[in-house]
């Protein structure tokens, strides 16, 4: 599907992003051991060794802020795909004809409705026209909920709310933009958006067999305390 390969070419364009901004800080780290080494230390004044590392972190700093801002870009640009217009077809008013057919007949499956909704992922306006003929037809709950990233709220006076798919994106871009998501959460919601769209993602995939890897190391160079 078109969507889920748009969507998987702007979270790998993400996740790349991603390791050159952690490139950077290496970068920074290893420009902070050398300026202070004992060779550095005897051989500079710290005035000058002070210089050399600030003008590394103005250049690294104004670096980062440039791929956050294109990291930023992509999560607007699966929010573009996600959210774009309803296109009506044949194929899925035949598709919610069989469906409401058979749930008339007492005959529908969650599996029938997974099997259907599969082929709009990544296709809000699809999925959300898909779930409301479903609900006219008497089906309130159905798998197609976990592939939604729009949802509702209730407010005070107990009535409940669409919230439309594009805050969710757009506060995502703006944490990303600012710096203020941590990569614990980057990395959740990559996997959130690769969830519910159905957009694989190979370097998703990889980050987190690596991850996987680093922490069984980890267990197993930590000594038994018994």
């Amino acid at each position: 599907m078109e969507n889920q390969k748009n969507i998987s070419n702007s979270i790998n364009g993400i996740i790349k992003r991603h390791k050159d901004i952690q490139k950077l800080h290496q970068q920074i780290e290893d420009k902070k051991k050398e300026v202070n080494s004992d060779y550095s230390v005897r051989t500079y004044t710290r005035e000058a060794r002070q210089e050399e590392l600030n003008n590394l972190v103005a250049e690294c700093e104004a670096k980062e802020a440039t791929l956050r801002r294109e990291m930023a870009d992509s999560i607007r640009d699966i929010a573009g795909t996600v959210c774009s217009a309803f296109e009506p077809s044949s194929e899925l008013a035949q598709q919610i004809d069989f469906l409401s057919t058979m749930a008339r007949g007492g005959m529908l499956s969650n599996n029938m409705i997974s099997n259907v909704a599969e082929k709009y992922r990544g296709s809000e306006t699809s999925l959300l026209y898909l779930r409301q003929k479903l609900n006219e037809a008497g089906v309130k709950s159905t798998p197609i909920d976990s592939m939604l990233f729009s949802g509702s709220e209730v407010d005070i006076n107990g009535n409940a709310h669409f919230v439309p798919p594009v805050g969710y994106f757009e506060t995502l871009a703006n944490e990303v933009e600012s710096g203020s998501v941590s990569d614990t959460m980057l990395f959740y919601n990559l996997d959130n958006i690769s969830s519910k769209s159905g957009a694989e993602s190979d370097l998703l995939a990889e980050y987190h067999s690596e991850r996987a890897k680093r922490l069984e190391e980890m267990s197993t160079a930590t000594p038994s305390l018994i």
